[in-house]
Formats: structure tokens, C-alpha cells, sequence
């Protein structure tokens, strides 16, 4: 299931008469819920949740029935990327950054990159390249936004060159 997206509905199947109440063990996650009269289990998952296996349990005046399920919740993956720029200017030994992208969808929890960025510059929790230039160069990365629903990815280029001549 995704975080903030209503799941299918699921509905009981049996053989005989039909249970009468219905329970689940443990509790289901935060915004889903079991229907204690029909056995059914729907609603909109309100936080990421690791598997977890439900016992699902139907009883009537003559027994009961038990079933199992996993659910796991995942974050609602990122699906859209987007820096002001996609060039990082960067002058040898000095200060150079651009800052955090326009992320739609979900929220990222990891940000990397492929290759690795040219030494000295860092990708910081935000999404935002920082730092100080320590080699000339002209690269281009992938930058990659991810989280447990999924990733979604951008490139951007980096130049580093000297300092611009002055006082000629």
C-alpha cells in the first residue's frame, strides 16, 4: 500500500455460514480499518509501515475461521525533479552551491548521486550541492531522490574552471 492512497477494499471470502464478527490482530496500520459486522478491510494509510502479518479472525455461533495477511506501507514515491539550474558553475578553491531542487510527489529520504560528485562538493538531506571546488573539470551526474515507495532522478553538470583573470 502507499501512504495517503486509498487501498482496494478487500473482502472476505468463505465457505459456510458466514462469521458473524469480525477482529484483527495486531492493529491495522494508522487510517485503515476492519469492518467488525462484513470482514472487510479498506481506508487511506496514513504513515509508512514496515510488513507486518495480521491475523484475521471470523466467528460465528459455531467457530471461527483464521486467516493471514502482510501489509506493508511505502511513502508515496517522488516523481518529479527539478534544480533552478541544470549547470553548476564552480570556480577552482571557492565557494560554489545551487540549492534544493523542486521535488514533486513524495518526499525523498536518500539523495545521491552517480558518479560521485567532483571532490570537495557534497549533496546535502535536501537535495542542494555544496561546497568548495578542489579540481578543474566539466562532469555530468545523476542526481537520484528516493525514498521507500520509490526514485526519481535528474542530471545535472558541473564546470569548474580558474579564477577569471584580473588587474590586466
Amino acid at each position: 500500500l502507499v501512504v495517503g492512497v486509498e487501498m482496494q477494499a478487500l473482502t472476505p471470502s468463505f465457505l459456510g455460514d458466514g462469521p458473524q464478527d469480525w477482529f484483527v490482530n495486531p492493529r491495522l496500520p494508522d487510517g485503515l480499518s476492519l469492518d467488525g459486522d462484513s470482514g472487510v478491510i479498506g481506508g487511506t494509510p496514513e504513515g509508512a509501515a514496515i510488513e507486518i502479518r495480521y491475523t484475521i479472525i471470523g466467528t460465528n455461533a459455531v467457530g471461527s475461521a483464521v486467516t493471514t495477511i502482510d501489509i506493508t506501507v511505502v511513502a508515496a514515491a517522488p516523481n518529479s525533479i527539478q534544480y533552478l539550474s541544470d549547470v553548476l558553475p564552480c570556480t577552482l578553491g571557492e565557494e560554489c552551491s545551487i540549492g534544493s531542487p523542486l521535488l514533486l510527489g513524495g518526499t525523498a529520504d536518500e539523495w545521491s548521486t552517480s558518479p560521485l560528485l567532483p571532490e570537495g562538493l557534497e549533496i546535502l538531506d535536501d537535495g542542494s550541492i555544496t561546497g568548495i571546488a578542489r579540481a578543474l573539470g566539466d562532469s555530468n551526474h545523476t542526481v537520484i531522490a528516493s525514498n521507500s515507495g520509490g526514485s526519481i532522478e535528474t542530471s545535472i553538470r558541473i564546470i569548474t574552471l580558474h579564477e577569471e583573470p584580473t588587474a590586466l
